[in-house]
């Protein structure tokens, strides 16, 4: 008899037998530290940029090189989510975060190609070989943060992705994409063709100044593994203004019963000056 799975079961990904092992000491690109995007007009040199950071690229793309490229800046919920196939609108506020170390699916490097070209290129898991593995039909969410300098207009910024089609270069995902998020506000279910994210005529369709949130739901119906694939990415509309001024320290003010005070402070500092000089 076949077990019936219990459609909003959540398991915990670390119950899994260490579906995520702990990130190595060689990561170079530190996890817990989103870039800065700015727009061309003012970026400073050695900045960061979205054609070359935003993506779940190892360096150069190598499935074996020690630099993990942008792969520790994403991060995967730690529950994944039976039977639900399209990601949930908003993103769930209660989810956990953990950073890929880009070695979790590393087990495709015993595959032929281009099989063996995925650690270098895509974010997932794939269990050793007799280990348990990853569960039929559930969902997974990832996310990956950056921030947007002072001086982008955040109302107009926008982020132009691939289609979601076969080829390294696109956005590609193991079974399918089900979800894309601004900032915990579902903008898509599974996009059809190339899209872009931001400059909408709704705040929440924005990006904004400082952190951002760039996040997608998977749904794999195989089990055993799953990754998800972003390359590709440009900054379609970056308008440059000023950075807003500092907002200026307030000046305290006195009330009248505080002058009235001081006033009599004042008054009887200057009685004892009197009082002390005739003595």
């Amino acid at each position: 008899m076949k077990r019936r799975i219990p459609c909003q079961t959540a398991l915990a990904l670390g119950a899994l037998a260490g579906l995520f092992v702990a990130a190595p000491a060689s990561a170079i690109t530190p996890p817990g530290t989103p870039p800065t995007f700015y727009c061309d007009a003012n970026r400073p040199a050695n900045a960061d940029t979205v054609e070359a950071q935003l993506n779940t690229r190892a360096k150069n793309g190598s499935a074996t090189d020690a630099d993990r490229g942008n792969q520790p800046r994403w991060e995967r919920a730690t529950a994944s989510f039976a039977l639900q196939s399209t990601g949930s609108d908003p993103l769930p506020s209660t989810l956990t975060w953990a950073f890929f170390n880009g070695h979790e699916i590393d087990r495709y490097l015993t595959f032929s190609p281009p099989h063996a070209n995925y650690p270098g290129i895509f974010i997932g898991s794939y269990l050793p070989a007799g280990q348990p593995q990853l569960p039929a039909n559930h969902l997974y969410y990832m996310r990956y943060r950056f921030k947007l300098d002072a001086t982008v207009n955040p109302a107009t910024y926008k982020l132009q992705f691939p289609a979601n089609a076969h080829g390294l270069a696109n956005l590609r995902a193991d079974d399918r994409v089900v979800g894309v998020y601004l900032n915990g506000k579902r903008m898509m279910v599974t996009p059809a063709g190339a899209f872009t994210l931001g400059g909408g005529a709704h705040v929440n369709e924005q990006w904004k100044t400082g952190e951002n949130e760039l996040a997608f739901a998977v749904y794999d119906t195989g089990g055993g593994g799953m990754w998800l694939g972003v390359q590709s990415v440009t900054q379609s509309v970056c308008d440059w203004r000023p950075a807003p001024a500092a907002a200026a320290t307030p000046v305290p003010t006195l009330e009248g019963w505080s002058l009235a005070a001081l006033g009599g402070l004042l008054g009887g500092a200057a009685a004892w000056r009197r009082r002390k000089k005739r003595a």
